[in-house]
């Protein structure tokens, strides 16, 4: 009865290594996932950043070239349909390269949609990453207490394996004995 018994909570201590390598590989996958959703974010980033820039160089190069077509109908003595000053001391120059608003509309929405994936990739990769760090402190938590002490992350798949190893070891000798008994 006291092998029987012992066997029992053998196979239980085996369950838990079984279960804490599963977990193991959870993490792998979840790790995989952070990792992916993090490069998606990082590119989407950059793709919102130049579009971005994109749209401030033409809606800048509007506004100037709006400014300079005003400041080539400015006269000495007559008042600026800006401001209303009679002097123009530094008037804007026409640029010929001045975008049309069509153009900077389009190039805004690019940006507003770039920006709105861009965000839903941070959303994605803070969720990804939150529940990698889940997983890992109840792994480590639960690897404490099989353990009985603190393990290294990086040492709890080899230290599973030569567990799972002992304790079928264990088992398999325990059987025997019980056959042996009978």
């Amino acid at each position: 009865i006291r092998d029987e018994a012992r066997e029992k909570e053998l196979k239980q201590e085996l369950s838990s290594v079984q279960g804490l390598q599963e977990r193991l590989e959870k993490l792998s996958k979840l790790d995989e996932n952070r990792k992916e959703t993090w490069e998606e974010f990082l590119g989407l980033r950059k793709v919102y950043s130049e579009l971005s820039d994109k749209f401030v160089s033409l809606n800048t190069m509007l506004i100037n070239g709006r400014a300079g077509s005003l400041a080539a109908e400015l006269k000495e003595g007559k008042p600026c349909p800006v401001c209303g000053s009679l002097t123009h001391p530094h008037p804007a120059e026409f640029s010929e390269e001045m975008p049309d608003a069509t153009e900077v509309d389009k190039a805004k929405t690019a940006a507003d949609e770039a920006c709105e994936k861009m965000n839903t990739a941070s959303n994605a990769s803070t969720s990804a990453q939150t529940k990698y760090d889940k997983e890992l402190e109840e792994i480590a938590a639960e690897a404490h207490d099989f353990f009985e002490e603190e393990v290294s992350f990086e040492d709890l798949p080899s230290l599973l394996k030569t567990k799972e190893e002992a304790i079928i070891l264990e088992i398999e000798k325990i059987s025997n004995q019980i056959l042996e008994e009978l």
